[in-house]
């Protein structure tokens, strides 16, 4: 039993060191979703920021629930702003399509961004190395959902 409560004792363990090298992931993912929730309580989009901005149309990075959110965010009737596509590194070269959605291999991205174009990242986890990636690509023009959301917050809080 000793054995047996030691292995356990070092899984536990395992898990908290990569827990604390990834920083509180689903904390964020938490704390994102809220801000996000009390936005639409308050008829609130999280895109308005970015239509203020001159944006009409994203490409939407990262295959996650909070993309799925987003896109049911910009299909609204009343959304000005069009969803262009969708990257992921886990994306292959030939592209593809969701829901009629392209979806667009990373290294094609800076040949689709350009004016009135962002690119809204929604992996909370690999946010820092992601952005970094897309800087070193060369494009400029994206912003973090979470950044979005807290956008949309202060633009919630001046109205």
């Amino acid at each position: 039993m000793e054995k047996l409560g030691s292995v356990f004792m070092e899984e536990i363990d395992a898990v908290v060191r990569k827990a604390e090298m990834m920083g509180n992931v689903d904390a964020d993912k938490f704390h994102i979703a809220n801000k996000w929730i009390y936005l639409l309580n308050k008829n609130v989009s999280v895109l308005a920021p970015l239509y203020d901005r001159g944006t009409t149309g994203i490409i939407i990075y990262g295959v996650t629930d909070l993309a799925l959110r987003l896109m049911d965010e910009c299909a609204k009737k009343d959304s000005k702003i069009e969803v262009l596509g969708i990257t992921d590194k886990r994306i292959g070269a030939k592209g593809g399509f969701y829901e009629g959605i392209p979806l667009i291999p990373v290294n094609r991205l800076t040949e689709k961004s350009g004016e009135g174009v962002m690119i809204v990242v929604t992996a909370v986890g690999a946010l820092k190395e992601i952005m970094t990636d897309l800087k070193g690509r060369g494009i400029r023009n994206m912003i973090a959902l979470q950044d979005l959301i807290y956008d949309a917050y202060d633009y919630q809080n001046k109205l």
